[in-house]
């Protein structure tokens, strides 16, 4: 493996979830008090147009325990789940980046309330996680995937800088259907 990116299946565990400040945006750890928001933000039923599937309606206590696995995925050293939040602390969405322990690479995940897309907000977020990846964990590949039918999926990943790689037909099965996710990524240096 190249010296310049072997430690990074040996990381450390990051421990914390780092803050990081945008022009907009504040993007810090979930905490136990978000989880009726986000509860009320994955009740929405578009919210599941082009997301994997999840239980409608999303039950408090559900949130709950996801919010609790943040501190556990950061401190293993394999994923980075930040709250998208406006500097009154309002959530807004999530943007994630988990590490590949078999390959030296991130992979983004991310999603924004229905009353708040279309504002630049996650090309805001997945540009700061992007930037961390490369910055502070020194990948050298970061991933983003979408449904092939997601438009507003494709243009965040587009204007944050990833390339369209390939097209995986029938990649995932929701409710027994396929649906084609498309694969896009980027390095260090691109664009």
């Amino acid at each position: 493996m190249d010296a310049d990116i072997g430690d990074i299946t040996e990381r450390a565990p990051m421990a914390t979830i780092p803050i990081i400040e945008t022009d907009r945006l504040v993007l810090r750890s979930f905490r136990e008090e978000d989880a009726p928001a986000v509860a009320r933000i994955l009740s929405t039923p578009r919210m599941f147009e082009h997301t994997l599937p999840l239980a409608y309606a999303y039950p408090v206590e559900t949130a709950a325990g996801w919010i609790r696995s943040h501190a556990a995925d950061a401190a293993r050293g394999v994923k980075l789940q930040w709250a998208i939040t406006f500097p009154d602390d309002t959530l807004i969405g999530t943007v994630s980046l988990a590490l590949d322990r078999d390959r030296p690479k991130g992979d983004l995940g991310y999603w924004i309330s229905v009353g708040h897309r279309n504002h630049g907000y996650a090309t805001e977020a997945v540009c700061a996680a992007i930037a961390h990846g490369f910055g502070q964990l020194r990948l050298p590949r970061i991933e983003g995937m979408c449904y092939a039918t997601n438009a507003a999926s494709i243009r965040v990943l587009e204007k944050s800088g990833l390339v369209l790689e390939r097209r995986l037909s029938g990649h995932i099965v929701v409710k027994g259907q396929p649906h084609d996710v498309l694969l896009y990524a980027v390095h260090p240096g691109d664009g």
